[in-house]
């Protein structure tokens, strides 16, 4: 399922069959000291819709590209006449037939990581120090909603939002899905008990509790989660109202759903929180 290639200037000869048939990669962009690419290196990629060679390029092997009829584009870092010394040996007809543009500036590309989620997503290029929107679409994720997404793989908080433009630099950069657990808080009070019901919070979570007089906080008490149905709470602090709050924890103080605020005259609580 590879779909993008990007070798590293470190890299000086592009081995033979090293992505032979890898018929899902799109992209291809080949470091600045690539000098050869060998037989059939790229044969049978047959998504393979364009490509970023080097002018440290020399020679092009036997059916290097053989097979790779969807290519359309090259582009060469170098200037037109330093492009015909390169070699190019037989099999390499969607090579030679793809339309060629020179002098060409590698481009910051976004990429997309879903974490878990589903949903389909293209890379994005993007000029250097330019602005780009992202793309619009939504991931999914069973169980989970979708924050936004992030610069860092185990983000906790959305840094950008769908369709939102941002400023690139000169650095490629990849966005990771942030995602926070649904939790659907069930809640009721007998008998001056309070029992809540956290369904979809995680083990260790923090269910927090905070008692209010008059609108005025008066206690509060947190218990670890468990996994357990329900929850009891149950204080001599005189009080009116208890408002639940369910966290993924104290450090990181992330709430996994929005507060439940109860009165104590109201019988039953019940409320859906995505």
């Amino acid at each position: 399922s590879l779909r993008s290639v990007v070798i590293p200037d470190s890299v000086i000869r592009v081995e033979e069959y090293a992505f032979c048939n890898c018929e899902n990669l799109k992209n291809l962009e080949i470091g600045d000291s690539v000098e050869s690419i060998d037989v059939s290196a790229f044969s049978g990629c047959s998504a393979l819709t364009s490509m970023v060679f080097p002018v440290s390029l020399v020679e092009i092997e036997t059916n290097a590209f053989a097979g790779c009829s969807a290519l359309k584009t090259v582009h060469y870092k170098g200037k037109e006449d330093d492009w015909k010394y390169v070699y190019i040996a037989d099999g390499n007809d969607y090579l030679e037939n793809a339309e060629i543009s020179y002098g060409y500036v590698l481009p910051v590309i976004i990429s997309y990581s879903l974490n878990g989620g589903e949903g389909s997503f293209e890379e994005q290029r993007a000029e250097e120090n330019s602005v780009i929107t992202l793309s619009s679409v939504t991931p999914t994720k069973d169980g989970y909603s979708f924050l936004g997404w992030s610069l860092t793989a185990d983000g906790k908080t959305a840094e950008y939002q769908p369709g939102e433009s941002i400023t690139v630099g000169t650095e490629s950069i990849t966005l990771y899905a942030v995602w926070r657990k649904v939790v659907t808080l069930s809640s009721e009070v007998i008998n001056n008990m309070f029992l809540v019901s956290p369904d979809g919070a995680p083990t260790g979570a923090k269910i927090i509790f905070v008692c209010y007089k008059d609108k005025a906080p008066v206690y509060m008490d947190i218990f670890t989660y468990q996994g357990s149905k329900v929850v009891p709470f149950a204080t001599n602090v005189e009080y009116d109202e208890i408002k639940v709050m369910v966290w993924e924890s104290m450090e990181d103080m992330i709430p996994l759903c929005e507060p439940d605020c109860v009165s104590v005259n109201k019988e039953i609580s019940l409320l859906q929180l995505n």
